[in-house]
């Protein structure tokens, strides 16, 4: 269903030709526009969100949703899946990426060779690795180059998989020092660094750096400490800045190229 912002007045809605109840909602671009939907029966379906804007005789703006299936409308099953939480779907210019937590506690990655306007049939290439610790976070860059998995506490697996028929294990390196637990986690935009909450309330940015011995880690660029425990942290899509609302329902605005706290609000509600 859709509802106008400004008046809450319904705009349109659509059946979706999923069986189940609609258990996770997974953005794919930076727009937010092509959505990946995963149902209770772990059936995966990509939609693509447009709007049409006119205008009536008396010049009042009118919106209509639209809603189309860029890869058909028959919803794609996640066989290997066991726990929703723990799936993440990007795309590229040849085809799907999904990458999740397997029967096995292993990070799995299913790659479909497949163009808008048809439907994938069986997965291309298949990789699995095996992790210390059962990943908590997994996530697929904006460009469907590199996955990270992390547990909350902090032991990561950093793949390149630009090479999708051979991806590189890059490092797995332990990110934290007990008894620091990771709370949250999200790349920034562009995909090149990543973003982490942890539970002594620091927010920090991470890049691949080379080590002197010319091999790759995860190092810190730069740190905030938050006001209160972060509950939601949410990427900006088109500048380098994020997001953080934390237990007392403060909202916090970061610019983390700059190194600047720009706004803390009062409590929301």
């Amino acid at each position: 269903r859709f509802f106008l912002s400004d008046s809450g007045e319904p705009a349109g809605h659509f059946d979706l030709p999923l069986a189940g109840a609609i258990h996770r909602v997974m953005p794919m671009d930076a727009s937010g526009q092509l959505l990946a939907l995963l149902d209770e029966q772990f059936h995966l379906l990509i939609v693509r969100i447009d709007y049409i804007v006119s205008f009536d005789e008396s010049g009042k703006r009118q919106v209509k949703p639209q809603l189309d299936f860029p890869y058909g409308e028959h919803a794609l099953e996640v066989q290997g899946l066991t726990d929703r939480s723990l799936l993440s779907v990007k795309r590229d210019d040849e085809g799907l990426v999904l990458v999740y937590v397997n029967e096995s506690s292993q990070v799995q990655m299913d790659y479909y060779l497949t163009q808008e306007g048809e439907a994938p049939s069986s997965v291309a290439y298949e990789h699995v690795w095996d992790v210390q610790q059962r990943p908590d976070f997994l996530l697929i860059n904006d460009t469907a180059e590199q996955v990270i998995a992390m547990s909350k506490q902090g032991a990561a697996l950093v793949v390149d998989i630009r090479d999708k028929e051979e991806p590189e294990v890059l490092l797995t390196q332990s990110l934290l020092a007990e008894p620091t637990t990771l709370v949250l986690a999200e790349y920034l935009t562009g995909g090149k660094s990543l973003i982490t909450l942890s539970s002594d309330q620091h927010l920090t940015q991470w890049t691949l750096q080379k080590t002197p011995e010319n091999t790759l880690k995860l190092g810190p660029v730069r740190s905030f400490e938050t006001d209160g425990q972060p509950v939601v942290l949410k990427t900006e899509a088109r500048r380098k800045g994020l997001l953080t609302i934390n237990t007392q329902q403060e909202l916090s605005l970061f610019h983390m190229t700059g190194g600047a706290k720009l706004l803390k609000t009062e409590p929301l509600f």
